[in-house]
């Protein structure tokens, strides 16, 4: 009994450890400000496929590129909007990552086209050092600016100039710290108010900007440019309205169902100032033979007729991880008639689409 024992005990031995889970960059023990307008908080941040894939203690994770981010800020990349008209390479300055701007929205003021291939060349990933919107945006839907006697907290400062203003450009995937959405992310040494004439009080300066990565691309390092462009042309769907953030109140979504040839099964939910999002979601997919189940969700964002929450899912039968972002629209513009719409994108980029009916979709959210 002793010999067999020590041969289990050798065969066992022999038997490798299982592998660690490997992400293409980790920031270490730094102090997370998300966006949500919540205080900080410790946490590390693993990056995968362009999107955040991973908060909390990652002590036990390896990643090609690890970085200890100790006794700094992390936050989503700024997002700022461009309302000077101006052709001049809207997504090439190297300054805009030293102020931490991750995406710059052009012709913010609609004052314009928003037809950038005028004076600005190529555009693409291989030219743009951030990102460059190419779409419109009202003065009256952008964040009001807001000013007050004392200095804002570091939490409110970035969620002005984070959460605030992607919700105002009607993004998805931007604007948080959390899982599924796009790996723009600053790392930064503090604030600076600003409160000169014309500026957001609110909207405070970042100062010691040390790295930044743009859709998970290592863009500053140490405060200087990589000359890596990880800069994408974003656009802006129909079914990605302007709207005010969330996070102080509760939200619900229920839909199961039929959307076109997608199988839905969602029931996810967000406490009122909850940084994450909980419940269930099933998607199946039979055009590419895939089944969608949720492992971290992201953040819950809903307007009028409208909610989206992004999330990292497992692809079966496949079994990768991959990051999701979901749209749901009771009001979607291009079916009429009572009829919503589910869209499904994968990785940011393959996106599937189906009908569903209006009621359908059930939003439990109290009214502003």
């Amino acid at each position: 009994m002793r010999i067999a024992a020590c041969l289990l005990l050798a065969a066992l031995a022999l038997v490798p450890a299982a592998a660690a889970e490997r992400f293409e960059a980790i920031l270490r023990n730094g102090t997370i400000v998300d966006g949500s307008g919540l205080l900080p908080y410790p946490a590390d941040i693993a990056i995968a496929e362009g999107h955040i894939a991973r908060i909390g203690n990652l002590s036990r994770m390896i990643a090609n590129l690890d970085i200890d981010v100790a006794g700094l800020y992390v936050a989503p990349g700024f997002i700022e909007k461009d309302d000077s008209g101006s052709r001049d390479t809207p997504g090439r300055g190297e300054t805009l990552l030293t102020r931490g701007v991750t995406l710059r929205i052009v012709n913010g003021d609609a004052a314009g086209s928003a037809d950038l291939s005028a004076g600005t060349g190529r555009l693409d990933g291989t030219a743009l050092t951030v990102n460059v919107g190419a779409f419109t945006i009202l003065e009256r839907q952008w964040p009001a600016r807001e000013h007050s006697s004392g200095s804002p907290g570091v939490e409110e400062a970035v969620r002005h100039r984070t959460a605030r203003a992607a919700a105002a450009a009607g993004l998805a995937d931007r604007g948080y710290l959390a899982h599924g959405m796009s790996a723009d992310v600053v790392v930064f040494n503090g604030l600076r108010n600003s409160d000169g004439p014309g500026e957001d009080n609110v909207a405070a300066t970042l100062e010691g900007v040390r790295h930044v990565f743009v859709n998970g691309v290592l863009a500053l390092r140490n405060g200087q440019p990589t000359g890596v462009h990880g800069g994408r042309l974003i656009t802006r769907g129909t079914s990605l309205p302007g709207r005010p953030v969330t996070a102080d109140i509760a939200r619900h979504v229920v839909v199961r169902g039929k959307a076109g040839s997608l199988a839905i099964d969602i029931d996810v939910s967000q406490a009122r100032g909850a940084r994450q999002a909980r419940g269930r979601t099933r998607i199946e997919v039979p055009d590419a033979g895939q089944r969608l189940s949720v492992s971290e969700f992201g953040v819950l964002q809903v307007a009028d007729d409208w909610v989206s929450f992004t999330a990292e899912a497992k692809i079966n039968p496949e079994g990768h991880i991959r990051p999701i972002t979901v749209i749901l629209d009771r009001g979607d513009p291009a079916q009429p008639g009572g009829i919503g719409a589910v869209i499904v994108e994968i990785d940011g980029a393959r996106a599937f689409r189906g009908a569903i009916a209006r009621d359908a979709i059930r939003l439990i959210s109290p009214r502003r």
